[in-house]
């Protein structure tokens, strides 16, 4: 009598566990770019190359994965100061180019932040349209939509008024891949 129920057990658990199962996996990376800001009342140009991203995002989609999205997780500056620099603070707009577009949309507008080599976080200044453009591109190239690099636009003055300004900023970008494969349990 045991082995009668033992048996049919089995076999639906056998079965049961042959099945395929959805996955999500939620690897994440970071690209940044990169202005050198070198003259007061600057205005700069710099951009993450499209290739870039979705060279990171297939390297960690395996073959059978289907990215759902890319989640915008982080933005941050990593300042360095260089050697012929006499300015104390920087006042920086930061643009995102909207795609499709000439215009560019405020990530940063008027923040002012003081000069010295390390990490520059600014959650509270962000403004939501220009950090929705950025995330709409990053999905966009993650999916294959697009091909078009992510430019940025740096533009602002230094204090004290006249210094002489040399930095590089590095504005960096850390987003989560949401994918979803197929497992055999």
């Amino acid at each position: 009598m045991i082995k009668k129920i033992v048996f049919p057990l089995l076999l639906v658990v056998g079965l049961v566990s042959c099945e395929e199962k959805e996955v999500f996996l939620y690897p994440n990376f970071s690209e940044s770019a990169t202005f050198n800001i070198k003259t007061d009342g600057f205005e700069y140009d710099a951009s993450i190359n499209a290739s870039a991203i979705s060279d990171e995002v297939n390297d960690a989609v395996e073959d059978e994965g289907s990215v759902d999205q890319v989640v915008l997780e982080g933005l941050w500056f990593e300042v360095t100061e260089n050697s012929g620099n006499t300015a104390d603070e920087l006042t920086i707009d930061l643009m995102i180019k909207e795609s499709g577009s000439d215009e560019y949309l405020y990530i940063l507008h008027d923040y002012e932040f003081e000069i010295k080599d390390g990490k520059v976080v600014f959650l509270n200044e962000l403004v939501p349209e220009g950090v929705l453009a950025l995330k709409k591109q990053i999905n966009d190239i993650a999916l294959g939509m697009s091909s078009g690099d992510v430019a940025f636009k740096a533009v602002g003055e230094t204090t004290p008024e006249g210094s002489e300004v040399d930095v590089t900023v590095e504005v960096f970008v850390n987003a989560t891949v949401v994918y979803t494969t197929e497992v055999g349990m």
